[in-house]
């Protein structure tokens, strides 16, 4: 059995092979939209959502809320653009903290 480089005495460790990976932060967000009402002005609008009230530009689970349609609200975060349909089943999101 040959022996490689890096076992061979006196050899130096390969700097560029990753040895640790610290397990990844994530966690889980479940978003139910109850209701959506919309006004006159799409700036007015509003959804309930975990029964909180959430109008564009509010903070919800760490995304903010750019806009509301009458059939899904949209979530903005560093680049990242969710958008959440509004439906009887709540909506599951694995987020890194």
């Amino acid at each position: 059995m040959a022996l490689d480089a890096a076992d061979s005495p006196g050899a130096l460790p390969n700097p560029f092979i990753v040895r640790y990976r610290p397990p990844a932060s994530i966690r889980e967000v479940s978003l139910a939209i109850d209701a959506v009402l919309i006004a006159r002005k799409a700036t007015d609008a509003c959804a309930i959502v975990n029964g909180e009230v959430c109008s564009p530009g509010d903070a919800l689970a760490g995304l903010t809320v750019s806009s509301i349609a009458p059939d899904a609200i949209e979530l903005r975060a560093e680049g990242v653009r969710l958008r959440i349909p509004a439906g009887d089943k709540p909506v599951r999101l694995r987020l890194p903290r």
